[in-house]
């Protein structure tokens, strides 16, 4: 998708987790940018076969 949201906004078989979740500044940052390089630290960090150096 373009913008990037999830398909099931506003669809009544959205599951309540996804509505009543509220992302932390500490996992998502203040955009983009700063949420997928948390991300991608994240992801580095918690994979034991190439640990980050």
């Amino acid at each position: 998708m373009e913008d990037y949201k999830c398909a099931l906004f506003g669809d009544p078989s959205r599951p309540k987790v996804c509505s009543d979740y509220q992302a932390e500044h500490e996992f998502c940052g203040t955009n983009k940018s700063e949420a997928l390089q948390i991300l991608y630290s994240l992801e580095g960090k918690s994979n034991y076969l190439f640990p980050e150096e």
